[in-house]
């Protein structure tokens, strides 16, 4: 973060590329403010409330598109439109989320699930979309006290949910006929955003390959416009050099190794709620993952939002590998003279 706040910063200073450095700033502010929340706020005390708050959220989005509003919000009166429906999918996946890692009752929870998949195909966010069945999935096996057999039936559900939409896929076309995840499975390769994707990709590979070691700095608005940025982990490599890379790529690692010792920890200590919230981060990391592959360049809000989930989890639980054993065990193993298992 500070690596980034400071190539900014310089940037700001030379006013080189300004439509790049505002929304860089922008994604600059929301880290930092996610960070610092979940930080100092307990994950157990608001989960309840981000719940209700996803309910209220997904009923307002349902009727909204039962009334053709919905159309006319996201349509927007300029290009800004992409930013708005992509903001309100951030809120209601990060949201839910947060909600329903506190819930016990798995009727609950798949219902939030279904609900919330909804509401983002109703938003038109594709890649959104894709990012919560990762992160539902892998948080329903990681929380899960069987999650072989619960990785089963999400595997299952995933591949009998994909087998229902293609086959209804002209039906579901007529009802729904501006759906922009309908059109990238009825177009594929030749929709409009895939074909300007694959035209960022290449601007980005000749900006690094140019200047490997320090990147070009917002140079696809030069040369095109401000959203003209590779999709990808290739876009921090762009605009922070390969030290920005670098630290962008262990930042990931890192959290995936924080979260893995804490999750291994909470399941031997049998802490459901530290292994809730494990479960949460190495969601989050999946779907973070993901996005940086195929769907987000790095300093997307939605993914400074999630990697600032990332870094609070790390700092919350810094390489915790000493697993913990409830009082009341290690006493019942003491009177008994019985070793304490841990496996």
């Amino acid at each position: 973060m500070a690596w980034f706040s400071a190539i900014v910063l310089l940037h700001v200073l030379i006013a080189s590329t300004p439509g790049v450095t505002n929304g860089h700033i922008a994604s600059l502010v929301q880290l930092l403010a996610c960070y610092l929340a979940l930080r100092h706020v307990s994950l157990e005390l608001v989960c309840t409330s981000l719940l209700w708050t996803t309910a209220v959220f997904s009923a307002a989005v349902l009727w909204a598109a039962q009334t053709d509003l919905l159309g006319l919000l996201l349509r927007g009166s300029d290009e800004s439109s992409a930013a708005t429906y992509q903001g309100l999918a951030r809120a209601v996946l990060i949201t839910a989320a947060f909600g329903i890692t506190g819930q016990r009752s798995r009727l609950i929870r798949w219902s939030c699930y279904m609900i919330t998949l909804f509401v983002l195909f109703l938003v038109g966010a594709r890649s959104e979309i894709a990012g919560a069945a990762i992160l539902f999935g892998v948080l329903e096996v990681a929380a899960s006290r069987r999650p072989m057999l619960t990785a089963m039936v999400v595997v299952a559900s995933t591949v009998l949910g994909v087998i229902v939409v293609i086959g209804a896929l002209d039906t579901l076309s007529e009802f729904f006929p501006d759906s922009r995840f309908l059109a990238l499975l009825l177009e594929g390769s030749g929709d409009a955003s895939a074909v300007e994707r694959a035209l960022y990709q290449e601007l980005a590979w000749r900006a690094v390959l140019d200047s490997p070691m320090l990147g070009d700095y917002g140079h696809y608005e030069r040369v095109a416009s401000a959203g003209a940025y590779a999709h990808n982990w290739l876009s921090a490599w762009v605009d922070l050099g390969l030290m920005g890379l670098m630290l962008f790529t262990a930042l990931h690692l890192i959290a995936a190794w924080s979260a893995a010792l804490v999750y291994r920890s909470a399941a031997a200590s049998g802490d459901s709620v530290r292994k809730r919230q494990a479960a949460l981060g190495i969601g989050l990391l999946a779907m973070v993952t993901v996005f940086n592959l195929v769907a987000k360049g790095f300093a997307d809000p939605g993914l400074a939002t999630a990697t600032a989930l990332l870094a609070a989890f790390v700092g919350a639980h810094p390489f915790r590998s000493k697993v913990t054993v409830p009082r009341s065990v290690r006493k019942s193993a003491g009177k008994n003279h019985l070793p304490v298992q841990l496996a």
